[in-house]
């Protein structure tokens, strides 16, 4: 993905797409699991596409509150081994 998101803000460019579309319910579920740091830190294009994502009209209406797991079940991160920066 960091490699992907060189040439614009989104996957693809400099428009967002059906592949944004596609990819983010598996970086978001990451998220909510408490996975954010395979990329945090380590791959800055993924986190600041993820952040656009999460700026847009249409997640705030697909991940209302309530929505993710760990908002009601007690989820704790798994222990996965990470390359360093």
């Amino acid at each position: 993905m960091e490699q992907a998101l060189a040439s614009g803000p989104w996957l693809l460019g400099s428009d967002f797409t059906l592949a944004d579309v596609v990819v983010i319910p598996s970086v978001d579920r990451l998220n909510d699991l408490g996975l954010a740091r395979m990329w945090q830190g380590i791959y800055p294009r993924v986190t600041d596409w993820y952040t656009r994502f999460q700026a847009r009209p249409s997640f705030k209406k697909a991940y209302t509150p309530g929505s993710r797991l760990s908002e009601f079940l007690s989820i704790k991160p798994i222990e996965v081994a990470l390359p360093r920066a």
